[in-house]
């Protein structure tokens, strides 16, 4: 079913661009400084595989402390294994260690708890290991492990993307290794409610006054999507019906007391959001369990496995922040069903959850919506276009997390689903949910391209590297020449880096009686191509990537057939005017000159201006309805003024969004 207000979407994005620059999963804009300890896996720690975590905690929320222990199991996959190796900040301390009932020799510093076995095991072994630990947990990175106040009242919760569930809790700190399952108990005073991954076991009163959690996760997990979220929340159940089997999941939230009005408005969506993505991609990953979202006090949200923590201040009861709620849902399939291998590919998650946001307004709103929300919330801006969406420094939370990660990555998979095509991209999506080599599992950018390859039957090794790994964008210069009932265009590209994109581009020709679209493959610096035309037609202008698929610039001069030029300076006209996302203004030089454009608004500001040299002839420059900085501006009536020496003329245009 299609829905009809997405008028409000809309403009609530454009406001949210600015109170919340980057507002995905609540990371960028929010950071903290991150930690200095070493982030990638030991070489130990690459020689055995964690299949189970049992985490058993008492936590006080007066004195703000912790303690418990960690049973882990496991195998050894190389037999130099010489100690076993787990992340745990020096802020907590271990009280004992066991490997089975035995009493090993064990350290801990430089926040690793080393165990050494008695002999050296064999590969296929497996070992039992518990660790006894307390202490205050530190937070680092975004707030791994956090106590606040909400109305007199303590309220903990973790975030440990990307390196901080070892502030809080031993483990392999690391996402390519997933446990097979996990169980949370966790002690609390009676009053509290514990909200974590998977489903709730049970209750037990431990003491007059505590209760014991039991939360079971059945399906694999990595430890930063371990949470959880502690408070007297006002809790809700609603209902998931599948449209593919009919099969239902509970959805379980856990808001404010005083934020549980506008809670069941916002939430309201979360059905019918479910199986949208369910038919896109694939069921919901986790069936017999729940999806869950659970407030907590930060100004992102996060997606952890089945039971999202999203920010008080998001809740809102007007929908305003549709696109943070589909978005953490989308990161349910990409992000923890297949999890990036590490986080120089976060862009497996944050790429694929940002353009799921957009798939989502296809499906719920219509095609015209998606458009809309492309051009409003992931229109082209330089300071995100230009890095590289590999993170080449995966060291603390801010390299990583930049937006270009998520804008630029989810660019590149609007552009794979034009050069592989509709249908194929879907089968694509489809694919990689329910292969057995990444659902579950992780994915690195390299194997995510070979399964593209592998269903698209193209080779697509420069597109990857060229949008992935390098940075910047093509900047495209287009310009054409009419011969007798054929035009001959010639299409040149540079970028800030130096580097050519090779790249399928669609052209719109538009003639005196009809409009022709002709594919240009574009991969050197300059190429050139003769397309026929109809008899007695004669380009009057042509457009690049019409729809708007490629992320790009483009500029359009239009060369005179030899021998003929303008014989003064004149402005033509602009065309298309009315427009929506772009219009073109033609103009004509008798000499090679200086041509200064400035567009302004209804109130006489400024918001566009270029001044480019041109050689003697006619003409065009394209203006996208956006300012000097890449902002959208709004529908209404805009002036260009076009001027060259002492010579000028402006026109009027009207934008319409």
């Amino acid at each position: 079913m299609k829905h009809l207000l997405f008028i409000t979407i809309i403009i609530s994005t454009i406001f949210a661009q600015n109170e919340y620059p980057d507002f995905k999963c609540g990371r960028s804009y929010m950071s903290q400084p991150g930690t200095s300890e070493r982030i990638l896996t030991t070489e130990n720690q690459d020689k055995f595989d964690v299949s189970y975590y049992g985490i058993n905690i008492r936590i006080d929320p007066d004195a703000q402390t912790i303690e418990g222990f960690i049973e882990i199991e496991g195998t050894v996959i190389d037999a130099d294994l010489s100690v076993y190796e787990y992340n745990l900040s020096n802020y907590m301390s271990v009280d004992s260690v066991k490997v089975g009932d035995e009493i090993p020799t064990y350290n801990h510093i430089q926040s690793l708890v080393s165990i050494t076995p008695d002999s050296s095991p064999a590969i296929g072994e497996s070992f039992h290991h518990t660790i006894y630990y307390n202490g205050s947990p530190s937070s680092t990175g975004f707030g791994s492990f956090r106590f606040d106040e909400r109305n007199g009242r303590t309220l903990i919760t973790t975030l440990s993307e990307p390196y901080g569930a070892r502030d809080w809790w031993p483990s392999k700190d690391a996402p390519q290794d997933k446990a097979d399952s996990v169980d949370i108990y966790v002690t609390v005073p009676s009053e509290y409610i514990v909200a974590s991954n998977g489903t709730l076991v049970g209750i037990t009163t431990e003491a007059p006054s505590s209760q014991r959690w039991h939360w079971h996760e059945s399906y694999p997990i990595t430890t930063y999507l371990v949470s959880l979220a502690i408070y007297p929340y006002y809790t809700w159940e609603d209902t998931y019906t599948s449209p593919l089997t009919g099969e239902t999941l509970p959805l379980n939230y856990y808001v404010y007391p005083e934020d549980s009005a506008d809670a069941h408005e916002d939430f309201n969506i979360m059905d019918a959001s479910i199986g949208i993505f369910a038919e896109l991609f694939a069921e919901y990953p986790f069936m017999g369990e729940k999806y869950g979202m659970a407030a907590f006090p930060w100004g992102g949200a996060m997606e952890h496995q089945t039971c999202t923590s999203y920010g008080d201040g998001l809740i809102t009861g007007d929908h305003y922040r549709d696109y943070i709620l589909v978005h953490e849902l989308a990161h349910q399939w990409w992000g923890d069903l297949v999890t990036c291998f590490d986080f120089h590919h976060i862009w497996i998650n944050e790429g694929f959850a940002t353009y799921s946001e957009a798939l989502w307004v296809e499906e719920y709103y219509d095609e015209e919506a998606f458009w809309n929300y492309m051009d409003s919330r992931m229109g082209f801006e330089e300071w995100w276009a230009n890095p590289a969406v590999y993170r080449y420094d995966a060291d603390a939370g801010d390299p990583i997390f930049h937006t270009t990660v998520y804008k630029k990555g989810a660019w590149v998979l609007h552009m794979l689903r034009h050069v592989v095509g509709n249908g194929t991209f879907f089968e694509i999506m489809q694919t990689y949910a329910a292969s057995p080599d990444f659902a579950y599992k992780t994915a690195s950018t390299e194997q995510f391209r070979d399964l593209c390859e592998t269903v698209s039957g193209l080779d697509l090794d420069a597109f990857f590297q060229q949008w992935i790994y390098e940075s910047h964008y093509p900047e495209y210069v287009v310009s054409f020449s009419n011969q007798t009932n054929a035009v001959e265009i010639t299409i040149s590209q540079s970028s800030q880096a130096g580097a050519v994109f090779t790249m399928p581009l669609d052209l719109d020709i538009v003639c005196q009686d009809t409009t022709i679209r002709y594919v240009a493959q574009s991969s050197n610096s300059s190429d050139l191509f003769f397309v026929n035309l109809p008899i007695g037609q004669s380009a009057q202008y042509i457009e690049l990537d019409p729809d708007n698929w490629v992320m790009k610039k483009v500029q359009y001069m239009n060369i005179n057939p030899p021998g003929v030029l303008p014989d003064a300076f004149y402005v033509k006209g602009i065309y298309p005017n009315p427009f929506n996302s772009n219009t073109q203004i033609e103009f004509s030089l008798p000499t090679a000159e200086d041509v200064h454009i400035n567009i302004y608004n209804i109130n006489g500001q400024k918001v566009w201006q270029t001044l480019q040299s041109f050689a003697p002839g006619t003409h065009l420059i394209s203006w996208n309805g956006r300012s000097s900085t890449g902002i959208l501006q709004g529908s209404g009536t805009y002036i260009a003024q076009i001027q060259m020496g002492p010579f000028q003329d402006q026109l009027k245009i009207l934008l319409i969004k």
